[in-house]
């Protein structure tokens, strides 16, 4: 499971519903490897986040014990201007080209720990970390059935 923002991830109801909820639906937690790529703060996200700022410490004595990392990256660098169509996108704006910029960090780490291990993941789902997921609310069909 890519991971890709901090805002309320360290909150216990927020990084147990991910693990009880969504991970647990996909596959068994033991079959279950997580990537990160997290902002550790509000400082390069827009205002509608809220303020926040958070050490890797934190994580590791929270979410982390939870949901162990394979991989990670703290703080990736802000996407740079014009490197992507969609930065100058009137449907996209500047702020989602630094949430796909994620995106394609966490899928480097995918693809890198896929290589050393010589073994493929059979699916990858994204979520973002700062939801709670709800087990009443919430029904996955077999990942197995899909597409």
């Amino acid at each position: 499971l890519p991971i890709c923002h901090v805002r309320s991830f360290p909150f216990e109801e927020v990084y147990q519903s991910i693990a009880n909820v969504l991970a647990a639906s996909a596959a068994p937690l033991r079959c279950t490897r997580f990537f990160y790529v997290l902002a550790m703060s509000s400082t390069n996200d827009g205002s509608k986040g809220g303020v926040y700022s958070y050490d890797e410490l934190l994580l590791r004595r929270t979410a982390w014990q939870a949901l162990p990392p394979a991989a990670y990256l703290l703080d990736p660098p802000p996407a740079r201007p014009g490197t992507h169509w969609s930065f100058h996108s009137p449907n996209c704006l500047f702020q989602c080209v630094h949430m796909f910029d994620k995106v394609r960090h966490c899928l480097n780490l995918i693809r890198k720990y896929e290589e050393v291990r010589g073994h493929r993941f059979s699916w990858v789902i994204r979520s973002r970390p700062d939801l709670r997921w709800s087990s009443a609310e919430t029904e996955f069909p077999p990942l197995e059935s899909l597409p």
